[in-house]
């Protein structure tokens, strides 16, 4: 997909240190994910709190999850991923699903990202799927979703 809609979810590999331990610590050859909100621009988890940023930085590096949704349900998932913004980063929810990908028991994993009110990115895309009813990594909440299980999805691998 080149053009995205409203409410499509992108993945992409970034260059950087901290793209390279999240890559690293969750399995995935993606790092990054986030929703497409419409012109020109997505919503994303970040280090400074979850933002809105013109997807033009990341240029033709996108890879585009190509699920079938409705306009209904293309207007939930842009205001879902719209009202997170502002939120921090789940710095602690990250490193706890890294040593999940390594074998840590996944029920204390859950209970720490329960705790927790920040976000990573690609828990930032289950919450804004699931508000439209859609489960992104059936078997996991969207607190415990990672790069690798929207990587998944994108490749159809579910």
């Amino acid at each position: 997909m080149s053009t995205p809609l409203p409410g499509d979810f992108g993945l992409v590999r970034t260059p950087d240190l901290m793209g390279a331990l999240i890559r690293l610590g969750t399995r995935s050859p993606a790092n990054h994910a986030f929703i497409y909100v419409g012109a020109g621009n997505i919503v994303e988890a970040a280090p400074g709190g979850a933002r809105v940023r013109s997807v033009a930085e990341y240029g033709d590096r996108v890879r585009w999850s190509s699920i079938a949704l409705t306009p209904a349900q293309r207007v939930l998932v842009v205001d879902a991923a719209r009202s997170l913004v502002g939120r921090p980063y789940g710095f602690l929810d990250i490193a706890a699903l890294a040593l999940a990908s390594f074998g840590l028991p996944t029920g204390w994993v859950e209970r720490r990202v329960a705790r927790c009110t920040g976000l990573i990115c690609s828990q930032l895309v289950a919450l804004a799927y699931e508000a439209a009813g859609i489960e992104l990594s059936p078997g996991d909440t969207p607190a415990t979703t990672t790069p690798a299980d929207l990587l998944c999805v994108v490749d159809g691998l579910d």
